[in-house]
């Protein structure tokens, strides 16, 4: 175990950020604080985005310090959020584990996910390290206690976020502006009680100092774009005003980047829209039982499939969307068959036993598909024109195109090596 003080010696932020640059693929993330602001996730979200990993966050809810905002972006760029809220009992941990195939990370410290918490305060954190061919059964074993064992308990005050309370949830939290005000506020009165001119000396050499240790990244994307669109998408009141999302001395720092589209007028998203991803099958996805020939698709990838329509209520009392798609399946380069094909969002309703909200993909001519697809096997998803194309990507050809972890991003190059493969014109 290794114990950092930041900002003189060591960053957080910029520890997760580079935990994955020697070329490995993050596989799991789990993530729980009391306070999230934009400031923090714009500087780590292609880490809470990240193509492959198991990710989810817990963030507290009684404290007031967490933005409308953050909460949205969380909730579209990870697999699950939770909410605690355990009322007078404050939820006020900061837990960050990260894991690859080779190594993993369990991080204790003061740091919250705000960018304040990442690079600028003083913090602590305790750092156990884990190499996975030898330390794998350790870690598992802490990373349990730490994170499922402790965190996620429903009687404590924990609620998962999902479709159903999403708007609920993110209109219970400040905004950005309206956290900057008060905050504004807050210093104000402290400095109109201060004993002026030393205190104020003291201060200003203090920032100085802390702001030549702590250098801190611009954000990944633009933060006021995103701001706005959440505002308008929730509801959420914005007077005139700008927000600097919690760094003052970030100024040229806001670039843009990503864009905010919409799915069935329900779900926002951060990043540009993926036309192009790649999923290996679960267990569930292959299932004759559970779902025949239904594969789920993440969330991160949902808003590659167009505008969903034929919303409707079921009779079990959940809610559902679909789009009809041409598509293609390719099992090799000399078989490829024509084939409608469906996406399905569904909802459950709340008394049922599953909270996850799924978007379903199935092809309607099961026998385009020859043989048995088996858990593990490889489908790279892409459109040409208005025609999706499903593609069985083997191991060979997955290992050359470097193709990883359980669903990723393809890149234009990763599209045209497949179309040039299987003749894809």
């Amino acid at each position: 175990m290794t114990i950092f003080i930041q900002p003189a010696y060591f960053q957080l932020g910029e520890y997760v950020r580079r935990f994955t640059e020697n070329g490995s693929t993050l596989t799991e993330l789990n993530i729980a604080v009391a306070y999230v602001r934009m400031s923090g996730v714009s500087r780590i979200s292609e880490v809470l985005a990240a193509d492959g990993a198991n990710s989810r966050v817990v963030v507290g809810a009684n404290q007031g310090n967490t933005s409308a905002e953050a909460i949205a972006f969380l909730y579209e760029n990870v697999d699950e959020l939770y909410i605690c809220n355990r009322g007078q009992v404050v939820f006020h941990p900061k837990l960050y584990i990260l894991r690859t195939t080779g190594r993993a990370v369990v991080v204790v410290g003061s740091n919250n996910l705000t960018g304040a918490g990442l690079y600028r305060n003083v913090e602590a954190a305790s750092v156990l390290e884990f190499d996975m061919s030898l330390q794998g059964e350790q870690y598992e074993a802490i990373a349990y206690k730490l994170f499922d064992a402790n965190l996620l308990l429903e009687d404590a005050g924990v609620e998962q976020i999902s479709t159903k309370n999403i708007a609920r949830v993110v209109r219970e939290f400040p905004t950005e502006i309206e956290l900057q005000r008060s905050e504004a506020d807050l210093r104000s009165k402290r400095k109109g009680s201060a004993p002026a001119a030393k205190k104020k000396t003291k201060k200003k050499a203090a920032k100085k100092v802390v702001a030549e240790l702590a250098d801190i990244p611009p954000p990944d994307f633009d933060v006021r774009s995103w701001a706005l669109r959440v505002s308008e998408k929730y509801g959420l009141s914005v007077s005139e005003g700008t927000s600097d999302y919690g760094l003052e001395d970030d100024k040229e720092g806001l670039r843009a980047g990503g864009v905010v589209s919409e799915i069935d007028g329900a779900q926002l998203q951060w990043s540009p829209s993926p036309k192009a991803f790649s999923k290996r099958l679960s267990s569930w996805d292959i299932s004759d039982s559970a779902a025949p020939g239904q594969i789920q698709i993440p969330k991160r990838f949902w808003n590659a499939f167009p505008q969903l329509e034929n919303k409707q209520l079921t009779s079990v009392g959940a809610e559902q969307a679909d789009i009809s798609i041409k598509a293609v399946f390719h099992a090799t380069k000399l078989s490829s068959v024509n084939c409608n094909a469906r996406a399905v969002l569904y909802c459950p309703s709340e008394e049922q036993p599953r909270s996850n909200d799924e978007l379903r993909f199935t092809l309607h001519n099961k026998s385009a598909i020859p043989g048995k697809l088996t858990s593990g096997d490889c489908l790279a998803f892409f459109w040409v024109g208005r025609v999706l194309h499903v593609v069985f990507i083997n191991e060979p050809l997955a290992n050359e195109l470097e193709i990883e972890g359980r669903f990723s991003t393809l890149t234009d190059e990763q599209v045209d090596s497949i179309k040039e493969v299987f003749e894809i014109a």
